[in-house]
């Protein structure tokens, strides 16, 4: 059931532990100070971006004033300036054109002092909050810092706010809001990193999210691998793997998606499978003729020129072949004579040798 209506920013919260589906927020991104200019030069572009909230449990309501508190205490300690970016809007007589992108930067003490203005009384006390924020985590910390420019250019603070207001069933499609949220592509939205992917999908498959559901949170493919990823995970625990992407020790895109998925199904799967398929190692290993069965194939084979293709790829040397290939042509013809239709035959083989490159890339 859904609910459109205006709060005010004091009005709503982010709980830490509803909004776990990123790694962190990175100030510097010049995706996170583009927002913070568009908020700065036309306010929260309703007709574009609303925000989804929840109403909050009365015992959610109990820990609004410590968040608050601490949430301005951390302010109060930041050390040096945030620079964001600012949109021109004007001829300012040196030389920079009107629309483009200058850096601008705000002092810990406006934050602060904007943070207090926008959720603590006059008499210094936090206001309670009503509502719990599914969406728009990083849109929050982008108004207050486009406030604080706002305020210095006698512009209307952004303080109300369009929001969906949405009963869960359940904390996991709570959940699964958020992460489909911060993935849409729509204005105001900061595209999900690989960190933040892997923050989502472990959260997600704790709460007991099944791969289907994956597939529709993410994009289909994205869903499959990331489903794997962290029920392996989940199952060899000792390994971290999703802690090692966490802190840049493994590259995330570098692992194989069928490989992991493979490894995930496999209930005989060992610590050194996983290491193995984590370094690129083993990789669509079904796809590949094993040794053995080149072997046995060059040795039954009726057809000389058979035998000498197999005989190069076992030695890892094509020497061999070439004199037949200085031929192609008279070789070709012949071959055709005996199989009218090899080229269409053909066809199927090349096509899949394209996919078998592809997938050893």
């Amino acid at each position: 059931m859904e609910t459109v209506m205006y709060t005010q920013a004091m009005d709503l919260v982010y709980l830490p532990e509803n909004n776990v589906s990123r790694f962190g927020l990175d100030l510097t991104s010049s995706s996170f100070k583009e927002l913070v200019a568009s908020l700065i030069l036309y306010g929260f572009d309703i007709s574009k971006s609303s925000l989804v909230v929840y109403t909050l449990t009365d015992k959610e309501k109990t820990t609004v004033e410590t968040l608050r508190n601490a949430q301005l205490q951390t302010y109060r300690e930041l050390k040096d300036a945030i620079p964001v970016y600012r949109i021109r809007e004007s001829d300012e007589g040196d030389g920079k054109e009107i629309g483009t992108y200058e850096t601008i930067s705000i002092t810990p003490d406006e934050i602060t002092s904007m943070y207090h203005r926008m959720y603590f009384s006059k008499e210094n006390t936090p206001y309670p909050a009503v509502y719990g924020g599914v969406s728009g985590n990083h849109r929050s910390v982008a108004i207050l810092l486009a406030n604080c420019v706002r305020a210095k250019e006698d512009k209307e603070l952004i303080l109300s706010l369009p929001c969906t207001v949405k009963t869960y069933a359940s904390k996991i499609e709570r959940f699964a809001d958020t992460v489909q949220d911060n993935g849409s592509a729509q204005i105001g939205r900061i595209k999900l990193s690989p960190r933040d992917s892997v923050v989502s999908a472990r959260t997600l498959f704790s709460l007991g999210v099944i791969e289907a559901r994956f597939r529709k949170i993410f994009l289909p493919g994205t869903g499959q691998k990331l489903f794997a990823l962290a029920k392996v995970d989940a199952r060899f625990s000792k390994l971290t793997i999703i802690d090692k992407i966490l802190a840049g020790n493994l590259d995330y895109g570098k692992i194989d998606k069928e490989a992991i998925r493979k490894l995930s199904k496999r209930t005989n799967a060992s610590k050194a499978d996983v290491e193995l398929a984590l370094a690129g190692k083993g990789k669509n290993e079904s796809a590949i003729m094993d040794k053995t069965s080149i072997v046995q194939w060059a040795r039954q084979t009726n057809l000389p020129i058979v035998r000498l293709v197999l005989s190069c790829i076992l030695q890892k040397d094509n020497s061999l072949i070439l004199p037949i290939g200085e031929k192609s042509d008279d070789v070709n013809r012949a071959i055709k004579k005996l199989v009218p239709n090899i080229e269409t035959l053909s066809e199927l083989p090349e096509k899949y040798l394209e996919k078998v490159l592809a997938d050893t890339e």
